[in-house]
């Protein structure tokens, strides 16, 4: 059963966009902005592990072992990603 097409469902049917994204058609309307599309302002102030390693001349192994032994900049997790704050390492 696809979603909102089940018996005596009041949900508004899927739709397919000439760009392959599903939107909501009938009572609901919605934007179909594509979800990376603000990612690069939201992760401005960041920096990836990579990039730090390169910057800073370590290799990736020795900002994973000072994170380990909680030593070394300040991190967050994303998902999988490991963010430093920009402003605070570099």
């Amino acid at each position: 059963m696809v979603c909102g097409q089940g018996e005596g469902s009041n949900r508004a049917a899927l739709a397919e966009e000439p760009a392959g994204r599903a939107i909501w058609s009938g009572e609901q309307t919605t934007t179909t902005a594509s979800p990376g599309a603000n990612t690069a302002a939201l992760l401005q102030g960041w920096i990836s592990r990579t990039d730090l390693a390169r910057e800073l001349g370590v290799c990736e192994e020795t900002l994973r072992r000072w994170a380990d032994a909680r030593r070394g900049p300040a991190f967050v997790k994303a998902g999988r990603k490991i963010l430093y704050r920009r402003s605070t390492v570099l």
